[in-house]
């Protein structure tokens, strides 16, 4: 083989290795994490509590707030769990009871009552990958399976 071409796919298979993507459990819970092992970052996120980054390491340290140590015991109390939501605006960070999207103001409903269920575990991880370039996860909330949420809009 030329050497050349050997030294190529060397560099392109260390610039691949650099970033991972993973499904695992963290105390039994499943979980997402991404790593860039150039960089020394790790970000755990927690697809059952609304895609939330509850742990983001940075050479070994933690960098996110979280009241707990334990994503078990933090999932009893999901308001105070702390980490990045995916999802924003959030309904309880909104000043209107409205969003805009697209160009288009939808009111919110405050009386459904419904709209934290966005953080809990409606949502479906739909891919996991890594490539030379990012490590990522892709999902999915089918909000119209669930016709109490719904009617929100």
């Amino acid at each position: 083989m030329n050497p050349v071409a050997l030294l190529l796919m060397l560099s392109v298979g260390s610039l691949a290795q650099n970033y991972k993507a993973e499904q695992t459990f963290d105390h039994g819970i499943p979980i997402v994490q991404l790593t860039d092992t150039a960089q020394g970052v790790e970000v755990s996120i927690l697809p059952s509590m609304g895609n939330r980054a509850y742990e983001m390491k940075v050479h070994g340290q933690n960098i996110l707030y979280s009241p707990s140590s334990d994503i078990a015991e933090a999932q009893k109390t999901p308001g105070l769990t702390g980490g990045i939501p995916f999802l924003a605006p959030w309904a309880n960070r909104l000043s209107d009871q409205a969003i805009w999207a697209n160009g288009k103001k939808y009111q919110l409903r405050p009386a459904l009552g419904n709209a934290r269920e966005l953080m809990s575990g409606l949502w479906r991880v739909t891919e996991v990958a890594a490539d030379a370039k990012s490590a990522h996860v892709t999902s999915k909330l089918e909000f119209w399976k669930y016709p109490d949420l719904m009617a929100q809009w």
